[in-house]
């Protein structure tokens, strides 16, 4: 009874929020030796220098996580959470785990004095 009590509740929050999400595109600039962009299942947006993982950095037995796994390089926070769950979103966005995303395209820094 208190799962379902739950469920009802979150699902009558997401119909609620559904009615005043906006989808916003945003374009950024990040430095270099950043090379890969993937959102976290909260629906954060993160830039990594190496390639990220989902499995503890096993590769061999994946456990189910919530969000990256990094171990060597920086990471950048490029975007805040979502204001619901990722699991509500994912016809949107699709499923966050297959965000991952090598970052190919550069851009010039203006290098003229602007005064």
């Amino acid at each position: 009874m208190k799962v379902s009590f739950f469920i009802n509740s979150l699902i009558k929050e997401v119909r609620m929020t559904q009615e005043v999400m906006h989808k916003l595109v945003v374009e950024t600039a990040i430095p270099l030796s950043f090379n890969w962009v993937a959102r976290d299942m909260d629906g954060s947006l993160y830039a990594f220098q190496n390639k990220p993982n989902l499995d503890y950095g096993t590769n061999q037995d994946p456990v189910c996580c919530d969000m990256w796994d990094v171990y060597e390089g920086e990471v950048l926070k490029v975007s805040p959470k979502t204001p619901i769950l990722m699991t509500f979103l994912s016809e949107e966005f699709g499923d966050w785990r297959d965000s991952l995303t090598e970052i190919t395209e550069t851009m010039r820094i203006d290098t003229e004095d602007v005064n």
